[in-house]
């Protein structure tokens, strides 16, 4: 296993890992991405692909992995609910459907292209969180995600600190979506409404919830008990309601995120649904 392994030599504020090169060659290891070569490490006879940058050597090989797989794959980003989202949709769809999905929350730079390089033939459907915490940093997940479908999440203070305001932070965030088909979010997020209308290409074709009149899920009702919540809502001219395990809000907007996403392109989750993964590779 070592010696067809390729080692990324990865330098962070905290470490750099071309100071573990010497010992992996001692272990076998005969493949290594580096922004530099020392002498002492040509002692063995081992294999070096010198770059100026070893993070985005990862994302332009994981990009090139992406490539050759054309199955749906749903992307998702905002402030808070990535991850949950993202394994509430494997949890509804995995009983059918073989899901290859972002491990934890493998969201960042070096994440995101280890996510992705999971993805093989056998597999259906691909759910893949992003999450950036300075500007430009969308453009390269955009790049090696490539998602068919997008959820929005939500845009709260987390990690602010890098960005001017919050219409920077949506801006850079939809950038994900560029190149998408479809694009979930809610209207409860005006700073979201607005940055789609201004920034999101009008190519991406939107599937909206909320209360307003013009929502494609629009909700009518939450209640909350003791220990569930009961959501009613109108799509398609039909009355539909669920139930989850959660009172507290921000499951309940995970929850509707999900649906709304199982709704969309008319799949219903019920006796008479339309297969999602059908659904999909229609959308494409």
């Amino acid at each position: 296993l070592a010696e067809t392994s390729l080692f990324f030599a990865i330098k962070t504020l905290r470490n750099d890992g071309h100071n573990y090169i010497k010992e992996l060659i001692e272990e076998g290891v005969h493949n290594f991405i580096v922004t530099r070569i020392e002498n002492e490490w040509l002692i063995k006879k081992v294999n070096f692909i010198v770059v100026k940058d070893v993070i985005l050597a990862l994302q332009q090989l994981a990009t090139a992995h992406r490539q050759q797989f054309n199955y749906p794959v749903i992307g998702i980003t905002g402030s808070n609910g990535k991850t949950i989202v993202k394994e509430w949709l494997f949890y509804l769809l995995s009983g059918e459907y073989k899901i290859i999905r972002s491990p934890k929350s493998f969201n960042s730079r070096i994440g995101v292209p280890l996510s992705v390089w999971l993805m093989n033939n056998n597999y259906d459907i691909g759910i893949f969180e992003a999450g950036i915490s300075e500007p430009e940093e969308m453009e390269s997940h955009a790049k090696v995600i490539q998602p068919h479908i997008g959820i929005i999440t939500n845009i709260l203070q987390a990690h602010d600190e890098n960005f001017i305001d919050k219409e920077q932070k949506v801006k850079e965030k939809l950038k994900l979506f560029d190149k998408s088909d479809y694009l979930v979010f809610s209207s409860n997020y005006d700073i979201i409404k607005k940055g789609i209308d201004r920034y999101l290409p009008k190519s991406v074709k939107l599937f909206s919830w909320g209360k307003l009149k013009n929502d494609d899920f629009r909700i009518t009702e939450i209640k909350k008990y003791n220990d569930n919540s009961i959501i009613s809502g109108v799509y398609n001219n039909q009355q539909l309601a669920f139930k989850i395990p959660y009172v507290d809000d921000a499951s309940v907007e995970n929850a509707i995120h999900c649906f709304a996403t199982l709704l969309l392109r008319d799949y219903i989750y019920s006796d008479n649904k339309v297969s999602f993964i059908t659904v999909l590779r229609r959308m494409l």
